[in-house]
This record gives structure tokens, C-alpha cells and sequence, in this order.
């Protein structure tokens, strides 16, 4: 008696388990598809942020090579290849670097001026296949001639603080002094004549000590150009 008993109570179970799951499966689908449906709706999501993304930096990217291209100084003597820079953790304590994703295949070279939306940014220091390493402007080791308003020439050098520069030689009798605007002098090859490279934020005696700030987008991820010498670039 206890075995029938026992029989009868394990079918009971049974069914009572096969109800319970049959009612619960449509929950358990509901549940399901909208997990499904969720992902998918992220998944568009970060889609369209990359879309939105990669449309801004088309954006940028043609906004600045117009901007450059429409200035004869530019485009006379120079090619411009654009590129994505990207800031980057230099192993070397006192270098100020960052990270472009193109390099050797589209004809980049060290020594090659780079600007942004604000001007100099620095110089191409290494090359290799599909990326480069800028040498920023605020690096100690980067040295170009500048001029003044007047055309007074001298010579800047990087840092030593991040985001400054410091006028280390003056060729003619500049008199430097406070929100005095710096610009490229042209000779080296590197940038043309006429570029902001920097602003006297803190005019000191002796000249040297004077602080030039540089642009502020300097050590962040932006659309930049690439002046590669047009005689340089018929040779390739």
C-alpha cells in the first residue's frame, strides 16, 4: 500500500511540476526576449555613437585641412596629410609625445611639422608602418626659430613645463613682453612662415625665463596636418 502510495505522490508531483513549467515558459520567453531585445537596442546604440564619432572627426578633419588650404602659405609650399593624434604615456620622463595613426606608408618622414586647429603642435619624431610619435611643442629637445609681430627673430625650446615654452635665444632685439604672439619663422623647412606657435603669458628678466603658453588642445586627441615640403614629396 505505501508503494502505490508512493507511486500515486511522485505523479502527483509530476504533474504538478509539468503545469508549473508549462504556465511559466511564457514568462520565462518574456523575460528572455527582452534581455535579447535590450542587447540588441545597446548594440545600436554603441553603433550609432561610433557612426556619430567617426562623422565628427570627417567633420573636423575637413573643416581644418579647408581652414589651412584656403591660406596661400600652406598650401603653396606644403603637402597636407591629415591624420588622428592621440595622446601617449612617454616612457621618458622628460619627453612630451603623442601618437598619430598614420606613419611611413602615406609618406610621413621624421622631422615633418605637425599643426592643429590652433598651430604648431610639434615635429615628427619616429616612423613606422601605419603610425608615427610626435614630438610635442612643449618637449625640452623641440627647438624652431620664431618671430615676433615685427618680424624680430629668435629661437623657442619646449618646457620646461608641460603646455610652455621658453624664448632661448633672441637672433634680433625682441623686447619680450606680456600676451606678445609668437609665430613660425619659416626657416628649417619644417612649418611655414606665419604660424601661431605660442603667447607670452609671463614676460621675466632674463628673457629666457619668460613663459610662452602653447595651444590647449596640445595633449589631447584631436585632427591634425602633416606638412610634408612639396619637394620632398616629388621625390616619392
Amino acid at each position: 500500500m505505501k508503494r502505490t502510495q508512493s507511486a500515486y505522490w511522485a505523479i502527483c508531483c509530476w504533474l504538478v511540476l509539468a503545469l508549473l513549467g508549462y504556465g511559466l515558459q511564457p514568462l520565462v520567453s518574456s523575460s528572455r526576449g527582452d534581455a535579447d531585445r535590450q542587447i540588441l537596442l545597446e548594440q545600436a546604440l554603441q553603433h550609432s555613437l561610433l557612426l556619430e564619432s567617426e562623422n565628427s572627426a570627417l567633420f573636423d578633419r575637413q573643416r581644418l585641412l579647408d581652414r589651412y588650404l584656403s591660406a596661400s602659405f600652406a598650401g603653396s609650399s606644403f603637402l597636407l596629410i591629415p591624420a588622428r593624434m592621440t595622446p601617449l604615456l612617454d616612457p621618458a620622463p622628460r619627453r612630451s609625445s603623442a601618437r598619430l595613426d598614420r606613419g611611413s606608408e602615406d609618406g610621413l618622414e621624421i622631422g615633418m611639422g605637425v599643426i592643429g586647429a590652433s598651430g604648431v603642435v610639434g615635429k615628427i619624431a619616429a616612423v613606422g608602418q601605419g603610425w608615427s610619435r610626435v614630438q610635442l611643442a612643449d618637449d625640452p629637445a623641440f627647438v624652431i626659430p620664431f618671430i615676433d609681430d615685427s618680424g624680430h627673430a629668435g629661437i623657442f625650446a619646449g618646457g620646461p613645463e608641460a603646455g610652455y615654452g621658453q624664448p632661448r635665444l633672441r637672433i634680433d632685439p625682441i623686447q619680450i613682453k606680456d600676451a606678445l604672439v609668437l609665430r613660425t619663422h619659416g626657416g628649417g623647412g619644417a612649418f611655414p612662415e606665419g604660424l601661431i606657435l605660442g603667447i607670452v603669458a609671463d614676460a621675466r628678466i632674463p628673457v629666457s625665463d619668460s613663459r610662452i603658453l602653447l595651444s590647449r588642445a596640445l595633449h589631447t586627441s584631436q585632427e591634425i596636418l602633416v606638412l610634408s615640403p612639396i619637394l620632398n614629396a616629388s621625390h616619392r
